[in-house]
């Protein structure tokens, strides 16, 4: 599962730098496309191949690299020049008055930390209210994300 989430961290940097340069369209068309993706590959892996629940984390890794590829192929060789012209690797240039950015992003870092860690303690003691509870309180974190997302256009 932490591969998993390595590309989704690296899928979901990508698509907010396209946010911040009004680019939502193609992260949009990319979610759109590897939803269905992901039901059947998950269907065919988890029971065609019998692979069981190793086989919900393969199918998850297989979607979010898709996403992280496109992602990042549609970022480098794209018609628009201010995104190709923003997007580059990191050279000596990219870390000039990089302690700004560091007193910004760790009182940053620590308020999400301390957020989500009071998520998951809720899933937790919910656990002690009932399945259905827990489940509940599970698929309105999930949903989160996905309604705020719409602020930005996906």
């Amino acid at each position: 599962m932490i591969p998993s989430m390595v590309m989704f961290g690296l899928f979901d940097a990508n698509r907010l730098f396209l946010n911040c340069l009004d680019e939502t369209t193609v992260a949009t068309t990319l979610v759109i496309v590897a939803l269905p993706m992901h039901g059947f590959l998950s269907y065919y892996i988890v029971h065609g191949l019998e692979m069981g629940w190793i086989g919900v984390n393969l199918s998850i890794f297989i979607t979010y690299s898709f996403l992280f590829v496109f992602i990042t192929l549609y970022s480098t060789y794209m018609k628009n020049t201010d995104v190709r012209e923003a997007f580059h690797a990191p050279s000596i240039e990219s870390f000039k008055e990089w302690w700004q950015i560091v007193e910004l992003a760790v009182p940053s870092a620590f308020l999400y930390m301390v957020e989500w860690t009071a998520c998951e303690g809720l899933i937790l003691f919910s656990g002690l209210i009932g399945v259905t509870e827990q489940s509940t309180l599970g698929i309105i974190l999930i949903l989160m994300p996905i309604i705020m997302s719409f602020t930005f256009g996906m």
